[in-house]
């Protein structure tokens, strides 16, 4: 088995034609400004039908045409006024537009926390189609929205703003620092299928350009953060076909052999809490882990992705002993040649 061959990384000229990106699923016809459409005017009530017999038949007798009468419209009530105020018009345009990015790239509808960030004028911005054309203009209002330390975040707002940023992966108009950051501050525990099913996409993008561009894909580094950030988030157990898939991107070259050599040490974190009243789940885990490593340690792949692999498969059993013997009787000592001397008579 030979090596992979080596690609240098070469800048794209303005010449190269740009891979083809299917357009977007159609969004709500939304305003992009934080808000909300006019409401419809009310229609005129009609004049009473007594009134209007009445005056018929008194135009009638008197032989004059009858007058046409405008009746001016009630005015709303003052219960359907303050209903109307208590909901800003721009939290109900932002929420509509939450709600329409995520259905339109595949998202669960009404998984998460509806609620949305103080700072909408900077959530608009997130929201808005296109997206934000620089980096850290996109970074800057997520901030604002969020506070940079944010991790598992339930947010639903924060998952619309994960895919509009994303919407541009590994073409020019693209966002790495700011789509990257909005992914990982999500709970990947909540929001498992939309992690998923982004790292999917990413993987139809890149197969596509490896197929039909002459040139070698280049991802900045926080598109590469990203692909190895959900590779990582992933459970073997439920995504092992699209995790065995990543290892033939040959856009991350020799970091698929680090994802690998990483994975003992935080498949040992994942199981610390677990033990000892959880052994036989971090055993389940342990072992998903190792089928994974055993999978892309065949013989017939890339020859260092193979040698890595089989290495962590190793790693893995090593675990999987030390798990098992938790609470286990303590072996019993060897017999014969171990008594006590006996002692000299006389």
């Amino acid at each position: 088995m030979g090596l992979e061959p080596l690609h240098y990384h070469a800048p794209m000229s303005n010449d190269d034609a740009p891979l083809a990106r299917p357009a977007a699923p159609p969004l709500a016809d939304l305003p992009v400004e934080a808000t909300a459409p006019a409401r419809a005017a009310k229609a005129i009530p009609p004049a009473e039908p007594e009134a209007q017999v009445k005056g018929a038949t008194t135009a009638a007798e008197a032989g004059e045409e009858m007058p046409t009468e405008v009746i001016e419209p009630e005015p709303a009530t003052e219960a359907g006024a303050d209903a109307e105020e208590a909901i800003p018009d721009s939290a109900l345009s932002l929420a509509d537009r939450v709600g329409a990015l995520i259905t339109a790239f595949g998202g669960t509808e009404g998984k998460g926390n509806p609620a949305l960030p103080d700072r909408q004028d900077a959530l608009a911005l997130l929201l808005a189609e296109p997206p934000p054309g620089n980096d850290f203009a996109a970074l800057d209002a997520l901030y604002a929205c969020w506070p940079k330390a944010t991790q598992n975040s339930e947010s639903r707002a924060l998952l619309a703003v994960a895919y509009n940023l994303t919407r541009n992966f590994g073409l020019p108009d693209k966002l790495p620092m700011a789509s990257s950051k909005a992914w990982r501050m999500l709970s990947p525990t909540l929001f498992e299928a939309e992690l998923a099913q982004r790292l999917a996409d990413t993987g139809t993008f890149i197969a596509d350009w490896q197929k039909t561009q002459r040139h070698f894909l280049i991802l900045e580094f926080g598109e590469i953060e990203l692909v190895e950030y959900l590779f990582e988030a992933l459970p073997p157990s439920n995504h092992a076909d699209l995790l065995a898939g990543v290892m033939n991107f040959k856009v991350l070259s020799n970091r698929r052999m680090g994802l690998l050599r990483r994975i003992p040490n935080r498949v040992k974190k994942q199981i610390i809490p677990m033990l000892p009243t959880r052994k036989e789940e971090a055993l389940l885990a342990l072992a998903h882990t190792k089928a994974l490593l055993e999978r892309l340690a065949e013989p017939s792949g890339f020859a260092p992705i193979v040698d890595t692999a089989d290495k962590m498969a190793e790693e893995i059993e090593k675990m999987m002993k030390a798990v098992a013997a938790i609470g286990q009787p303590p072996p019993a000592p060897p017999t014969g040649g171990g008594g006590q001397a006996l002692g000299r008579i006389g």
